[in-house]
Formats: structure tokens, C-alpha cells, sequence
């Protein structure tokens, strides 16, 4: 945005002094003869032909940018995806471990005291087997 006002205001100081220098020159351009052409004009012109100019060359630059944002945007869309996935699967994981400290608060209060207690056989074998 600063580029374009630098550029109308060298516009206006380029017009304000080609405005002074009114006489005619005459331009050839390869056999076609210009003559009594304005000072002002062909300055004019001239720095409008170069505006022109560098905004053709500066448009594949545009759309390449362009192009490189909107895959940024989608890296970025599928990485919130991710996000919100694991942030489920952690809430999912964090209710299941609250029910498992839950489960062994109930199991520890309902096991007898130590001292006494000797465990029956069943009790053994599903121990030695890890089922329990």
C-alpha cells in the first residue's frame, strides 16, 4: 500500500514539473513519424507505460503466493483436524481413567484387612494366571 502511494505521489511531482515544459517534440518509432507531441505527454505516458509494465510482471508472483497461502491454509486446517481428535481421545482417556481409580477405590474397601487373610485357591490360580 506504501508502494502505490510513493508511486502517485512521484506521478503528481512528474506531472507538476513536465506540466512547465509545453514544447513539442516528435518521436520516431521504427518508420512512423510523431510530431509536436507534448513533453508532458510522452513523461505521462511513459510512467504509466512502466506502471503498466511492472504490474504484468509482479501478477505470476501474485498467484504463486496466492497459490502457496491456500496450501498453508489446508495444512493448517487438517492440523486443527489432528487437534481435535487427540483433544477427544485424551477426554475420552481421562473420564475411562477416573472410572478405573472409581472401580479400585470400591475394590480396595471391599478387600479385607491384611493380616489374617489368606487367599482360597480360585483366588491363587486367577492371580498366578494374571486374570486379576
Amino acid at each position: 500500500m506504501i508502494g502505490l502511494i510513493i508511486t502517485i505521489i512521484i506521478g503528481f511531482g512528474i506531472a507538476y514539473f513536465s506540466r512547465h515544459i509545453i514544447s513539442g517534440v516528435t518521436i520516431i518509432i521504427g518508420d512512423n513519424t510523431y510530431s509536436n507531441i507534448p513533453l508532458s505527454v510522452i513523461t505521462v505516458g511513459t510512467y504509466m507505460l512502466g506502471l503498466l509494465l511492472a504490474w504484468i510482471i509482479e501478477i505470476p508472483q501474485s498467484i504463486a503466493t496466492a497459490i502457496q497461502i491456500l496450501g498453508l491454509g489446508r495444512k493448517i486446517s487438517s492440523g486443527n483436524n489432528t487437534i481435535i481428535k487427540l483433544q477427544n481421545k485424551i477426554d475420552k482417556l481421562e473420564i475411562e481413567n477416573i472410572k478405573l481409580h472409581e472401580q479400585s477405590k470400591s475394590t480396595s474397601a471391599n478387600k479385607p484387612a491384611f493380616g489374617n487373610h489368606r487367599p482360597d485357591i480360585i483366588q491363587n490360580l486367577l492371580h498366578r494366571l494374571n486374570l486379576r
